[in-house]
């Protein structure tokens, strides 16, 4: 302490031993010790804060339980798309994002409880000893003393110790003010998103990227038409109504109506492009999870295509799946690498609810149950995994069970379903068809004679009215009786049980399926629409009747790199070349530009056409 400091201090020391009734001497000695006393409550005031800040963290994720994974990388999954540009009036060329700060209402809200408790006890305390006066008014003998001589306790009392509580000017105001902070956080606890709340989706939505020294406006290009696809995502078609359905395409999400072909588009928050996307089981909802860092997911209403909700903070880089409840009140979203992390949501209240690694490698999908309420399963590279919401003495964890293939050989799990009793059916990479029961293989299912199932990897199963069907990379959709399957148990040592399928439909030839949905029509029950992975989306009739209609390939896309466009002098046709081997080139119409207007058409990377 500097010799102007120590000067000062030991005044005041003096001036309180004067009103004590205590020598000089005496004064003297104990100046050094308020010196030394300041320095502690120093460094006790930095080493509360700290144990404060940890206690604040722990308490947020006391109900959760959570880890984080190591390592760095890159967000996986770019795929070709194929969009047509215009020169319009409106911005629609999406690589910048803009990003809300994300809600910390929360955290204040503990350090002002805290800070109140503390308050209310020296309070209390002091209440005690001054039983004859006011609360708001009381102060010590020593300070009225100097208030006296008219001098102040600011020396005294350095900002450390009145970080700690004992500043003699904040006593008379701490009772009201700790009061009006505890109401203040307990409104805000209470205070919850309205449901007719909604966001701006121009705030928050990318947007084209200027040079500053160009001069050129944002909207100097509108997105007019999208020719792609990402067709080796997971689960990348969904039906929002009997007509329309959405799907994910670099940076915009795609609402394709069936009958007519319109398009309109949404573009991603962060322009790093879209992970994952689900409609809620209502169908008034569907989510868009992205790709970038910290990367947002975003709910909209259907069909005003208005932003209703934003999730925050649930991966580092990009989501890979999400599923609602059957209810539709939580979500369920796992993050890619390199967290991989597993987060249930209150989505209607942006709220986190449980969130934990789900495996330290990749994880492909998560669902809910649809039967056993608090139960999820994932899968992914090497696993599946078995989770339950339980409730514990302290609070709602989730538990997850890890399967064990056992004498099985150990292989990637993309497709899977629960079934009503809780046996879990998943396929592998080579075909056959796994039944767990209790995190433990019971047995596997092949057809007569050992042969698998499908000829490679199951990428999903439905269950719809009674019956199991399963969808292969092979090209081919087989029906299964689902009894059958359900009890099916091992003859022999083998742990096989074989069986044929009821019905099977070959969809064509280079044809990889990935996902199915049915349709929302009441009047056409047997009708699905398909993603292939080769780049198409087909219309499948699945009644297995004499009048059966053959399957149709809607719309083509380029499922890899697109190399080269080239548009015609003489038409209104572009040719694009790609390397993908089933849709090798397109022949793309183009309408007559509106009159001023110019189209500029470009490929993407790696791969699609404007």
């Amino acid at each position: 302490m500097a010799e102007g400091s120590g000067d000062t201090v030991e005044e005041v020391t003096e001036e309180s031993a004067e009103v004590k009734g205590n020598d000089e001497q005496e004064a003297n000695e104990n100046s050094p010790q308020v010196e030394e006393g300041n320095l502690n409550n120093n460094a006790g005031g930095e080493g509360g804060e700290g144990e404060e800040s940890n206690q604040k963290e722990e308490g947020n994720d006391e109900n959760t339980t959570e880890s984080a994974g190591n390592g760095e990388g890159k967000a996986r999954g770019t795929f070709p798309w194929v969009v047509v540009w215009g020169r319009g009036d409106r911005g629609s060329l999406s690589n910048h994002g803009h990003h809300s700060k994300p809600q910390t209402e929360g955290a204040v809200q503990g350090e002002t409880a805290t800070v109140g408790d503390a308050d209310s006890e020296e309070k209390s305390a002091e209440s005690k000893e001054d039983e004859g006066q006011e609360k708001e008014d009381t102060v010590t003998a020593e300070d009225q003393a100097k208030q006296e001589k008219g001098e102040t306790t600011e020396v005294e009392t350095p900002k450390d110790a009145d970080e700690g509580g004992k500043d003699t000017e904040g006593e008379q105001t701490s009772e009201d003010k700790t009061k009006s902070e505890e109401k203040e956080g307990s409104e805000e606890e209470e205070k919850k998103i309205p449901s007719d709340f909604f966001y701006d989706y121009e705030e928050h939505a990318s947007r084209a990227r200027v040079t500053e020294e160009s001069g050129l406006p944002e909207n100097i290009m509108n997105l007019e038409h999208s020719f792609g696809y990402d067709c080796h995502k997971m689960s990348n078609l969904h039906m929002v109504d009997p007509d329309t359905v959405l799907f994910a395409a670099g940076n915009v999400l795609q609402i394709l109506n069936l009958q007519t072909s319109e398009q309109k588009y949404i573009r991603s928050m962060s322009g790093g492009g879209i992970g994952a996307v689900t409609v809620h089981p209502s169908g008034k909802y569907f989510v868009v999870a992205e790709k970038g860092e910290m990367p947002n997911i975003a709910i909209y209403q259907f069909p005003s295509l208005r932003l209703y909700r934003i999730l925050r903070g649930g991966t580092e880089k990009a989501y890979s799946f999400v599923d609602f409840n059957p209810s539709g009140s939580l979500l369920a979203s796992v993050g890619s690498y390199p967290d991989f992390m597993l987060t249930v949501w209150d989505w209607e209240q942006e709220k986190t609810m449980l969130r934990t690694k789900a495996f330290s490698q990749d994880v492909f999908r998560v669902t809910f149950s649809p039967e056993n309420e608090g139960q999820l399963t994932s899968s992914g590279t090497g696993h599946i995994r078995f989770w339950k919401m339980a409730r514990t003495f302290t609070g709602l964890k989730l538990q997850g069970q890890l399967g064990k293939f056992g004498r099985t050989e150990i292989t990637d799990i993309r497709g899977y379903v629960e079934l009503p009793d809780g046996k879990v059916l998943s396929g592998t990479e080579w075909g056959n068809m796994l039944l767990w029961e209790g995190g433990l293989i019971k047995v596997q299912i092949s057809r007569k004679n050992k042969k698998p199932c499908h000829a490679g990897t199951i990428e999903q199963f439905v269950m719809d009215e009674g019956e199991l069907i399963s969808i292969g990379a092979d090209g081919f959709v087989r029906v299964w009786d689902f009894e059958s399957i359900d009890t099916a148990d091992s003859m022999d040592d083998s742990g096989i049980f074989e069986m044929e399928p009821m019905n099977e439909l070959k969809v064509g030839n280079s044809v990889h399926l990935m996902s199915m949905v049915k349709t929302l029509d009441p009047e056409a029950t047997s009708i699905w629409y398909a993603q292939d992975a080769n780049g198409g989306i087909w219309r499948l009739d699945l009644s297995f009747s004499h009048t059966m209609e053959t399957p149709e390939k809607l719309f083509s896309f380029h499922s890899g790199v697109i190399s080269q466009v080239a548009s015609s002098p003489v038409s209104q046709l572009v040719a694009s070349a790609g390397l993908d081997i089933a849709c090798p080139g397109l022949w793309l119409q183009m309408g007559s530009p509106p009159q001023g207007h110019i189209v500029v058409v470009c490929c993407s990377v790696p791969g699609g056409i404007v």
